[in-house]
């Protein structure tokens, strides 16, 4: 017990008062410099896992992309043999018009309807390499050449087609309005 009425009372509990505040001021310090620990170690957690589901998300569009890209060749090269066996079939019998088969295939469209900046953004973020654009620019490029090669192909064949069709039709009134021609010029001789 402390029944101290002179300068030692107050000094003691002067020191005490001032442990306490001490005491407490390293316990806030200590409990704020763990919580900014926390707060940053989840900070950085968090953006390692956003970064992560980014490069995820950008591989997949990748996959897909390339995948995309894959069946399209593959799709051109089938139309060109198709191509090839229709020249040669037709050159048998021209009077016999042919059907060119087509390859159906909507890879054309799903790659221009993707959305481009983001298969860019994943391209330059994955492809490491000095002249990815420079790539992903003739990437692009070829897959719109044969799209165009192949439009074209289909254009010429429609517009064949037609002619053809309106030279035979041409025959066929010729050929209908014969028996009517030569009856006529029988009646005059």
């Amino acid at each position: 017990m402390d029944f101290y009425f002179g300068d030692n009372y107050f000094q003691n509990q002067d020191s005490s008062f001032w442990t306490d505040v001490l005491i407490n001021c390293i316990g806030a310090f200590v409990g704020f410099f763990f919580s900014l620990t926390i707060y940053r170690h989840q900070i950085k957690s968090d953006k390692q896992k956003e970064n992560k589901h980014r490069a995820d998300t950008y591989k997949g569009l990748l996959r897909y992309f390339s995948s995309v890209i894959s069946t399209f060749v593959k799709d051109a090269n089938q139309q060109l043999k198709l191509l090839d066996t229709y020249i040669t079939e037709q050159l048998k019998d021209s009077w016999d018009l042919k059907i060119l088969p087509r390859i159906p295939t909507n890879d054309f469209t799903r790659l221009i309807n993707n959305d481009n900046k983001e298969v860019f953004e994943a391209w330059i973020n994955n492809v490491h390499d000095k002249d990815n654009i420079d790539q992903y620019r003739k990437a692009t490029a070829s897959i719109d050449i044969i799209e165009g090669v192949i439009q074209e192909l289909h254009r010429i064949y429609k517009y064949r087609i037609e002619k053809n069709y309106t030279k035979l039709y041409e025959v066929k009134l010729t050929v209908d309005n014969l028996p009517d021609r030569l009856s006529s010029i029988a009646l005059e001789i």
